[in-house]
């Protein structure tokens, strides 16, 4: 059975969900963990990432990436969100990440995120028809989704999360 996880790199925590697809399609959860590491703490006030929280973030896609090697992951998806597109030195951050941990994270913008958070509350709650409203409140950015089922009629991101409002 084939196994895949999804990595989640966002300004207040990492993310990561493994699962297994059986022979009908299905997917079983085998982790579903978040690590808190604050890659984007003051991040606003400074327009980089602080050595320290990419440190903390390392060292958790480390953890994670052992955690992928032990369930044999066949493939995996890691995404950066806010704090990986804002900050200027989020390159030097990739580039760590790729060399100290081994994970390509591929940054993706608001809107690319407000549509995988709707696919995911659609896919995951079986919406057929229904008006949907969605928040997905991050660290670093609160996208809102409006749709009717799986047609999406609005969107758009906000650069504005718990872990900004906490720094303020």
């Amino acid at each position: 059975m084939a196994r895949y996880a999804t990595l989640d790199v966002g300004s207040n925590s990492v993310l990561i969900y493994i699962a297994e697809k059986d022979e009908s399609g299905d997917f079983k959860t085998l982790e579903d963990r978040a690590l808190i590491t604050k890659l984007g703490e003051d991040l606003k006030e400074t327009g980089i990432l602080k050595p320290e929280a990419m440190d903390r973030t390392i060292e958790a896609l480390k953890e994670f990436k052992e955690l992928m090697d032990s369930y044999n992951v066949d493939e995996y998806v890691a995404i950066g969100t806010m704090a990986l597109r804002e900050a200027k030195n989020s390159k030097d951050f990739l580039e760590r990440v790729e060399k100290e941990a081994g994970i390509k994270i591929e940054v993706i913008s608001g809107e690319e995120e407000a549509r995988l958070s709707h696919f995911a509350v659609v896919i995951g709650l079986g919406i057929k028809n229904e008006d949907v409203v969605i928040f997905d409140i991050g660290g670093g950015s609160t996208e809102f989704i409006i749709s009717k089922g799986p047609e999406i009629q609005d969107k758009f991101s906000l650069n504005l999360g718990a872990l900004v409002l906490t720094n303020k």
